[in-house]
């Protein structure tokens, strides 16, 4: 998100029209308040602003890596493995490359200081707002995972 700020050559430079910039910060402030209003500590939330720029390249990592995987062969085919369709295979390979253990007072120092957002996060708070995730197990309203369409945040 910080490239913005740099042209071609370099420099810095703005390389958005003011009405771009409006807009991705409406988008970013959105996404900050998602963040907030998690709570991994009793207490603690995690700090939206703080985890920003990685919240965003998560998003974006998750949006750019399904739509690379739409092109492969496991994907086209549809086959299911084990009862799990490509897509559904897709969204679990993405939890588990984050899946892990942490211990309370390493995840206190990690919400005070880190720009990460802690591991739980990056996984459901991200994938509550890809709307392929919805569609792919069937998640509701009044679902724990259900975000509204409206409340999902689209950064790129």
């Amino acid at each position: 998100d910080s490239g913005r700020h740099y042209g071609a050559k370099g420099r810095l430079e703005e390389g958005w029209s003011p009405e771009t910039e409006k807009a991705f910060q409406a988008r970013c402030k959105k996404l900050v308040e998602l963040f907030n209003q998690e709570e991994p500590l009793p207490g603690v939330h995690v700090n939206g602003q703080q985890t920003l720029s990685e919240n965003i390249a998560d998003l974006g990592g998750i949006e750019i890596a399904l739509d690379a995987f739409r092109k492969t062969e496991a994907f086209k085919s549809g086959k299911k493995i084990k009862g799990q369709s490509p897509l559904e295979r897709f969204f679990l390979a993405y939890a588990y490359s984050f899946a892990g253990s942490i211990r309370k007072e390493a995840l206190h120092t990690e919400l005070l200081s880190d720009t990460h957002s802690p591991m739980i996060q990056r996984i459901n708070t991200c994938l509550r707002n890809v709307d392929d995730f919805h569609t792919t197990f069937g998640i509701k309203a009044g679902d724990p995972m259900w975000l509204a369409p409206a409340d999902r945040v689209k950064i790129w």
